[in-house]
Order: structure tokens, then sequence, then C-alpha cells
């Protein structure tokens, strides 16, 4: 067990040297401030040690955290090595093309006047072919009617559905950023990445809502 622990704070050492390193700090031993050094290094230690912990033991310790002088600079260059990191990873995730199934899904909602602006955009469409359907032969109006009917039945099921996504969005959301700024007093989160978060997560709701009216 004392080996075990033993490695940790050597690893942990490593990577606080590292930062310090990166970034142009001195460590102890190459300058007269070596108490200034060491407060940084104290503080990446006891960041890398909160997960070990228990809840009781990580809340007085992110206090602490918070109410230390170098926690601010400290915030900053962590929040810079992050972007740094994800930084070509998130380019080519934004770069992927749209789905072209997604994309046909939502010109045909809009045509139906299922989903759009004022979920209605196909109404005059279908009343044309209404029109249309009413002075041609009795069987093609008999069918246009169950069209209209079938279709009018799935429109109010996906409006129901979509109110329903759109309450447990919004629920998630609320619960996703309260929990990421947080977890910001003691991790290098950015508002800007909260931002974005919030935007994948509405992203695929929207994707969850036109999955479920395909299998309508």
């Amino acid at each position: 067990m004392d080996d075990q622990q033993r490695m940790m704070h050597n690893q942990g050492q490593m990577a606080n040297t590292n930062v310090l390193q990166q970034y142009g700090i001195p460590q102890q031993g190459d300058d007269p401030s070596d108490q200034r050094k060491q407060e940084i290094g104290d503080i990446l230690q006891q960041i890398m040690t909160i997960t070990d912990q228990s809840l009781d033991e990580a809340q007085a310790r992110k206090h602490t955290l918070n109410c230390h002088r170098m926690k601010p600079a400290l915030f900053s260059v962590l929040c810079e090595i992050k972007e740094k990191t994800v930084l070509s990873i998130r380019n080519s995730q934004e770069e992927e093309p749209p789905d072209p199934q997604l994309m046909r899904l939502d010109n045909m909602l809009i045509a139906e006047g299922v989903a759009g602006p004022e979920k209605g955009g196909g109404s005059s469409a279908a009343a044309n072919a209404t029109a249309a359907a009413s002075g041609g032969q009795p069987d093609s109006a008999i069918e246009h009617s169950d069209y209209r009917a079938k279709l009018a039945q799935i429109r109010q099921i996906y409006h129901t559905e979509l109110d329903k996504y759109e309450q447990a969005c919004n629920e998630f959301t609320t619960h996703v950023v309260n929990l990421l700024r947080e977890q910001s007093r003691t991790r290098p989160i950015a508002p800007k990445e909260i931002e974005r978060m919030v935007g994948i997560i509405r992203k695929n709701f929207c994707i969850c809502i036109e999955t479920e009216y395909m299998r309508l």
C-alpha cells in the first residue's frame, strides 16, 4: 500500500514538473522564490488527488483551492492547455458533413406541414392536393382522405412527442449546465465550453426526435 501511494505521489510530481516546464515556470532550486513555485505544485497535486478522496474531503479541498490566491492564474493556464489539446479533435468533428437522410427528413416534415417555423409549412400544398383529388375519381378521393387522416394522426403524435423531448431537453440541459458550472470551480472548464456542450445536447435531442418520426 505504501509503495502504491509513493508511486502515485511520484507520478503527481512528474505531472506538476511537466506543466511548470511547459509554461516556463522555474522549479525549486532554479530561483530564489521557491515558495511561490511550491504553492503551484501543491495546487496541482491537490487537484489530481481530489478524485481519490471521499465526498466530504473533496468538498473541503475544493473550498481550499477556490480560496487560494494562485487559483485564477493556474485555472487560466489549464484552460489554455486543454484548448490546445482538443482543438484538432474538435475541428475534425465540426467538419463532418450533415447526414443526407436527416436532411431529406427535414424537407419532408416541412413539406407535409408537420414541422417548420409555424408547424404548417405544407398546409397550402395539402389543400391544393385535396382540391385536385376531389375533382378526380371517387376512389382517389377516398384514398386521399385516408392519407390526410393518417397524416393528421402522425402530425399529432409528432407534436406530442416533440413537446416531451423539448421539456426533457431543457431539464437535462439545465442539469448539465449546473453541473459544469460547479465542476468549473476546480476544473479547467471555460464558459464557451459549456455553451458548446449545450449545443451538442440540443443537436442530439433533435436527432432523436427525427429518428422517432421515421419510425411512425
